[in-house]
């Protein structure tokens, strides 16, 4: 599941607010903090009470797919060579 980020004029990032409803994490958006419900998704306090969250359609593939299709890609990785806990 994945949703619009822009609110407005502006972009939003989402975090975790530590709620649980039904088992589910409830986020927030760092913008106007205010909380959204990904089973129902719109929001359900805050500034942006009742706002609809714009879903964007996402795609689940395989490593050796995303290669083909991006090949300059690259991924994170704890190999870094420094040494750290």
């Amino acid at each position: 599941m994945s949703w619009e980020r822009k609110i407005g004029d502006e972009v939003a990032s989402f975090g975790v607010s530590g709620f649980l409803y039904n088992s589910h994490f409830m986020p927030y958006d760092r913008l106007t903090e205010s909380i959204w419900s990904p089973l129902r998704g719109y929001c359900i306090n805050g500034p942006l009470i009742d706002r609809e969250a714009r879903n964007i359609s996402v795609l689940e593939i395989t490593w050796g797919t995303w290669k083909q299709l991006f090949p300059e890609s690259y991924v994170l990785s704890t190999e870094t060579g420094y040494d750290r806990n």
